[in-house]
């Protein structure tokens, strides 16, 4: 269904997603040794948080199996530190394993609240957009997490330039197409070079919302297209260029 095509990074709820990218969120923590910090102040807000997250990145099963050592560090981290993102979401995919989706979903907004910056955050609040059919919430938190995290397009792109042929994420995806969103070259560059399937489709978006500026995208987009046939997409696409 719908939802499958703008979720479907996951197979089983956010705590796969959040492996799904767990190489490119690990460079930001492997630096730290949260068990280091620990043996000197085993009541060190961040290095709890921190050593809880890296449980839930090391394994998708691990907030399963391990729910309750994860739950108890994130609930320390919490008492030692209120405003803590971090904690927050790694105790609300405990709560999800448990079976507590609501209170999951309650944490996971506390969380966002607090910062658009935590990637697991936002890809777990995609998830659930999704699987409630919602594409207009879906693709909001697709933008939230493309400006706020780097690592999230090599995540997103491929969900995104798998799904745009669908009329209804065509639609919506116009509305950030129109709005120059920060993200749009990467995501342009991506499907110009990576993922040109549904090249057409984004073709078709850009005819009806406006160029890119970018004369390079724009002509691998053309070269791209006249390498598929669809000439008839190549001529109206290029007649919305300067100088057509």
């Amino acid at each position: 269904g719908l939802w499958l095509r703008l979720g479907g990074f996951t197979l089983g709820g956010a705590v796969l997603a959040y492996a799904a990218f767990a190489n490119a969120y690990g460079s930001v923590t492997q630096s730290r040794n949260p068990l280091a910090a620990l043996r000197f102040n085993k009541s060190n807000a961040v290095a709890l948080a921190v050593h809880a997250d890296r449980l839930v990145m090391g394994s998708p099963s691990a907030v399963t199996e391990d729910r309750g050592e994860i739950a108890d560090l994130a609930g320390r981290s919490l008492d030692g530190q209120a405003i803590n993102p971090r904690a927050l979401r790694v105790l609300a995919f405990t709560e999800e394993a448990a079976g507590n989706k609501a209170k999951a979903r309650k944490l996971i907004l506390l969380s966002d609240r607090l910062s658009r910056r935590d990637l697991p955050t936002q890809l777990w609040l995609i998830e659930d957009s999704a699987a409630q059919g919602d594409v207009p919430a879906t693709l909001a938190r697709y933008d939230v997490a493309l400006r706020t995290d780097d690592s999230a397009g090599p995540v997103l792109y491929p969900i995104l330039a798998g799904a745009i042929d669908d009329p209804a994420i065509s639609a919506g995806l116009a509305k950030y197409v129109k709005q120059r969103a920060d993200w749009l070259p990467e995501f342009a560059d991506y499907i110009a070079h990576q993922q040109t399937d549904n090249l057409p489709a984004f073709a078709e978006i850009l005819i009806r919302t406006g160029r890119l500026n970018s004369a390079s995208l724009e002509s691998a987009i053309l070269a791209q297209l006249a390498e598929k046939g669809s000439f008839d997409v190549v001529r109206r696409y290029y007649a919305t260029l300067p100088g057509a």
